[in-house]
């Protein structure tokens, strides 16, 4: 598969968890390389010339750390890789991923579905989470549903990006004011171009985060009416934004075959 980019996002000093990616990737026979993650634990959000604290809050209701824009630039360099190479599409994997058996197999089938255009407007798939809500089956993948994710899922475990995609997502690189999850929530329910894969094919072992403290911070905001409104603010506008391009998608379908 000489089209496709598989990078693996691993802290300098996470050696055991590289140990444990680059293990799974051997045996599944592919190709791959380190992207150094961006260490920004314990920096000051602010130290970040791109960061909008006055944005976030209005947004997430609460300020990034700097653990959170540190994870965000790491998705960002996986971009610009994708970007930089000759390659069609990249595989972007946490180090805390832990992959299907035959997760190859799988990848394959979905990059052969997807050369033959059955997602002709696709630009990022999570193979790590599926979506619940708002979402239209595609095409089986190796027994796995190929879904358009309106309502794109959180998580960031495992990606497929076309170069559309991460070029997209590259050329927003100037703000950063929300978790990198969470902004893909955003901006593919916005373009309606975000797709998945349920049940996934590669999910986080649930090991204890290395790149941010994001729990601790949630657990840390005050349930103010503010925040609660940020909450709701967000949610409804991805989740009008989802169903608008869900409504679209069905109308173009129904058209096809009348």
């Amino acid at each position: 598969m000489n089209e496709l980019l598989s990078l693996v996002i691993n802290l300098d000093g996470s050696d055991q968890r590289w140990a444990d990616a680059s293990s799974q990737l051997d045996a599944a026979g592919l190709n791959f390389e380190r992207l150094a993650a961006v260490d920004a634990r314990g920096k000051s959000p602010e130290s970040f010339a791109q960061y909008d604290e006055k944005r976030a809050v209005d947004f997430y209701g609460r300020a990034m750390t700097g653990g959170e824009i540190g994870c965000y630039l790491s998705h960002l360099k996986c971009a610009k890789r994708l970007l930089d190479s000759d390659c069609d599409y990249a595989l972007v994997l946490e180090d805390d991923v832990v992959l299907a058996e035959n997760f190859t197999q799988i990848l394959q089938k979905l990059i052969q579905n997807l050369d033959a255009g059955v997602a002709p407007d696709w630009e990022l798939i999570n193979l790590g989470r599926h979506g619940h809500k708002l979402k239209t089956p595609v095409s089986d993948i190796c027994g796995h549903s190929l879904e358009h994710a309106f309502y794109f899922p959180v998580t960031t475990t495992a990606l497929l990006w076309s170069r559309k995609g991460a070029k997209a997502f590259y050329d927003s690189r100037d703000t950063i004011y929300a978790p990198v999850d969470h902004y893909f929530r955003k901006m593919f329910s916005q373009r309606g171009t975000g797709f998945a894969l349920n049940p996934p094919c590669a999910i986080p072992s649930g090991a204890e985060s290395e790149i941010d403290n994001a729990v601790l911070a949630r657990n840390r905001i005050p349930r103010t009416p503010a925040y609660f409104w940020s909450e709701f603010k967000r949610q409804s506008k991805n989740y009008a934004n989802a169903w608008k391009h869900k409504t679209l998608s069905e109308r173009l379908s129904s058209r096809k075959f009348q």
